[in-house]
């Protein structure tokens, strides 16, 4: 392990005697070995470990095979191997290429000269179509539900001559547009408004510096920025951001201030009063070597010479140590908890974990990489795939069996539980749900429909839900959002009659100022936000509001009952003690975030690969089954098993028993808070938007705690991509979900809005790195796709390519929902 400000070892990276790079070594001394075929081509690779990947070609040089190694016989390496095969004669000639998996299933893809693929035909014989323009830019989309002479549904992309994406359209009518201007010789966008008419303005300086974000229209932000100039005045270099200020009403505008050493690296950052100053430190290689906080906590990392993370330790010695081999696979991870370790397959896929307490878990894999089975100390889940690699079936330890069906566009239909439930999802053309019913042999436990349309008599197509109506109960909720997105007045009623109502107000930056039941702002209970964009008090009250110095709460009272006192934090920002209603919860963490949790209060948690597998609390156990992405199925207790019944959200609101009977009923605010309706006769902690709620109140998302009460989590954004520190889910909870407490999405992604999203999202991401000299963390947040960044400072408008392909693909291979 290098130490600190020490310099590791050389990569090396010696040729064969025919000038082929024959092997690399390094910086751990671990050596990746290549063997090449008589003509010059790689058809073996082995990595330091020993694992095998062996390769095949055709005439022209094309790969026909790839098998990775798990076992040898007579004949050599054996192991799931993928074909490939081709119709045209070379390269750049046009036709079919079909891969196959290692089960037989195959995908035929139809491409031009050009290697543009314009059909793609999957294993169940499922047709997507792309047509491209004279610049190669993609011109429509069909998706595969056409049936006939009847075409699929079409999305419309627009280009401009310089090959911006001007223009998406839905199938169901619903358009971004985006304006593009050119800066410093790149093109950067000018503004960007989306189906739900939201308009985002861009500006720059003359270099290309984002000099502003703005969002028009009622309650739409303002963010601002200046950079050094050719003599800095923030230290480092010219054109790295020196202040960021955040508009949070007409009269007041926050600022954060950014200063670097001598060699460009961030050394501090102070925010708003009355948080205080940041402080880094670097070791000789650029890397991150200390943290001090307001606190006065320094965190301390240690790399190994592969640069991977191998020590964090802090003022007060809450170390974690990480062990990894030699292809870069977490191996052992020692903490307070004690330790955890993983063994990975010849395919480099977690196969057993050992746990704290020395349970394990396995996971096995089908030939085509799908989760064969999980097993845990409470038994086996079994799971069936289709050709197309969704899942089919689900077999708990018990045998109960859920099936699952899917449209010709791999959305999700129908899912049928044990005892004879069956809910349907029906997709609207852009495959977002338009109702959502369950039947069973008891009856109809959920019945929602919902649209998407708003203006005059709902005829704009947008991408939120404008309006749910509970066919069950007869309740139907509209809802109205202001010109920055936020949810912020809704109507539930029963035919004519007003029966609830929801108000919330917020400043220019995203913070709660008011709420009530009456629509128009502000709202009868109002609440003051200080500098740092923290609640200080409830209609003036400040009592049992309170922060420390780096803004994780520690006293808040969004309601009397609900009222938190005495919260108590780790180094690490973790929350190790809260009181509510007079009772004292303990919490226990693994590593350095709040995400795995040991304990809290007497409820003990059972963590798995896959997400929270169990509870136990004074004695009584509770399973959680899950499929292999974390989506719950059915919870277990006393030898019985309830299945999950979702909303459009996936908000948790009834549970059925293996007869089909509705056991459990949930209804919540459009926040999550849980209304009096609700009827619970099988105790169980999944409700709002999947999140798990606590005896506090609190939702677990994640890395932090959500109040549902005030629409707020109890610490700041500890990744830094949220706008708003402490806002869950950009104040749209109708529409979004954050189940990791780190980055909110919305669910029934818009592709227009999201593809742009995250590409102005990862330009945004690279810019701020690049200014700050944070680029790693940008690259693995922000979405930079094959950017190859390797430097901290001035690779913006370079990897501005890249953001765009990792924003349509990230988009289109997202497989949403995991909750845990």
């Amino acid at each position: 392990m290098a130490g600190q400000g020490q310099h590791r070892p050389h990569r090396r990276l010696p040729p064969d005697a025919n000038g082929n790079l024959a092997s690399t070594t390094d910086t751990e001394g671990k050596t990746t070995v290549f063997r090449y075929d008589a003509w010059g081509r790689v058809d073996k690779i082995t990595t330091a470990e020993g694992r095998v990947t062996v390769f095949t070609y055709d005439d022209a040089n094309r790969v026909t095979s790839m098998l990775r190694g798990t076992g040898f016989n007579s004949d050599g390496h054996t192991g799931p191997t993928w074909t490939y095969a081709y119709t045209s004669d070379s390269v750049t000639a046009a036709g079919t290429t079909t891969a196959t998996d290692p089960e037989t299933h195959a995908t035929k893809y139809q491409h031009d000269s050009d290697g543009q693929v314009s059909d793609v035909t999957d294993a169940m014989g499922h047709k997507r179509s792309t047509k491209f323009d004279a610049n190669h830019s993609i011109d429509t989309s069909t998706d595969a539900m056409g049936s006939g002479t009847t075409p699929g549904n079409v999305t419309d992309y627009g280009f401009n001559t310089r090959n911006n994406l001007e223009t998406i359209t839905q199938p169901t009518g619903g358009k971004t547009v985006n304006h593009w201007q050119t800066i410093a010789g790149a093109d950067v966008p000018k503004d960007s408004t989306n189906p739900d008419g939201e308009k985002t303005d861009f500006t720059y300086d003359a270099v290309g510096n984002t000099m502003s974000v703005a969002q028009t229209g009622t309650g739409g932000g303002n963010v601002s920025y200046t950079y050094n100039p050719a003599s800095p005045t923030c230290g480092g270099f010219a054109g790295q951001r020196c202040t960021e200020k955040t508009k949070m009403t007409a009269a007041k505008t926050v600022t954060t201030t950014f200063h670097y050493d001598s060699a460009g690296n961030l050394d501090t950052v102070t925010p708003p009063a009355p948080l205080a100053k940041i402080t880094y430190t670097y070791d000789a290689l650029g890397r991150t070597k200390t943290v001090t906080d307001a606190r006065g906590v320094t965190v301390t990392y240690t790399y190994d010479n592969r640069d991977r993370t191998r020590i964090v330790d802090t003022t007060n010695k809450a170390r974690v140590e990480y062990w990894y081999d030699g292809d870069g696979n977490l191996t052992q991870r020692t903490d307070s908890t004690g330790t955890i370790k993983y063994d990975f397959d010849p395919l480099q896929r977690e196969t057993i974990r050992t746990l704290q307490d020395g349970s394990q878990t396995l996971l096995a894999y089908t030939p085509s990489g799908n989760v064969d089975y999980y097993q845990d100390p409470a038994g086996t889940v079994d799971y069936t795939w289709n050709e197309v690699n969704k899942l089919a079936e689900l077999k708990d330890p018990a045998g109960r069996v859920t099936t699952y069906k899917y449209n010709n566009n791999d959305v999700r239909t129908t899912t049928t539980y044990p005892g004879g439930t069956v809910q349907k999802v029906d997709p609207d053309n852009s495959s977002r749900p338009k109702t959502i019913k369950t039947t069973s042999p008891k009856g109809t436990p959920v019945d929602l429909a919902y649209s998407y349309g708003y203006g005059t008599s709902g005829t704009t197509e947008g991408s939120k839900i404008r309006s749910s109506t509970d066919n069950v109960t007869g309740l139907k909720t509209t809802y109205t959002y202001d010109g920055a997105g936020r949810f912020s007045y809704a109507e539930e009623k029963k035919g004519t009659t007003l029966n609830s109502s929801w108000l919330y107000c917020y400043d220019l930056a995203g913070n709660l100022t008011s709420q009530g039941t009456a629509a128009g702002c502000p709202g009868a209970t109002t609440y003051t936000v200080n500098d740092a964009q923290q609640l200080t008090a409830k209609n003036g009250s400040t009592t049992n509001w309170s922060y420390d110095k780096i803004g994780n709460e520690t006293a808040g009272a969004s309601t009397p009952e609900g009222t938190r006192t005495a919260e108590k934090w780790t180094d690490h920002s973790q929350l190790t003690s809260l009181t509510v209603g007079g009772k004292t919860y303990t919490g226990q963490y693994g590593s350095t975030d709040q995400s795995e949790r040991i304990r809290l209060g007497d409820t003990y948690f059972h963590n798995g690969p896959i997400g929270l597998a169990g509870t136990s609390t004074a004695g009584v156990d509770t399973g959680f089954n899950r499929e292999p992405g974390g989506t719950l199925n059915s919870m277990t207790t006393g030898g019985k098993a309830y299945c999950y019944l979702t909303d459009a959200l996936g908000s948790v609101i009834a549970l059925t028993d293996e007869t089909g009977a509705k056991v459990n009923t949930y209804a919540y605010s459009p926040r999550g808070v849980t209304r009096a309706s609700t009827s619970e006769k099988n105790p169980q902690p999944y409700r709002f938007a999947g999140g798990y709620q606590d005896v506090t109140g609190l939702y677990h998302y994640g890395a932090r705690y959500y109040d549902p009460n005030i629409g707020r989590f109890n610490s700041p954004d500890p990744s830094g991509q949220e706008e708003n520190p402490y806002l869950y889910a950009e104040g749209d909870p109708v529409n979004r979900i954050d189940p990791n407490g780190l980055f909110s999405f919305s669910d029934a992604l818009d592709t227009g809005s999201d593809i742009f999203g995250v590409v102005t999202g990862c330009l945004a991401g690279v810019t701020a790195a690049a200014e700050t000299g944070s680029i790693a963390y940008a690259a693995a947040v922000g979405g930079v796709v094959g950017a190859g960044v390797g430097s901290a400072v001035g690779v913006g408008l370079a990897v501005v390519g890249s953001c765009a392909l990792g924003g349509a693909a990230g988009f289109y291979g997202a497989e949403i929902l995991t909750y845990g």
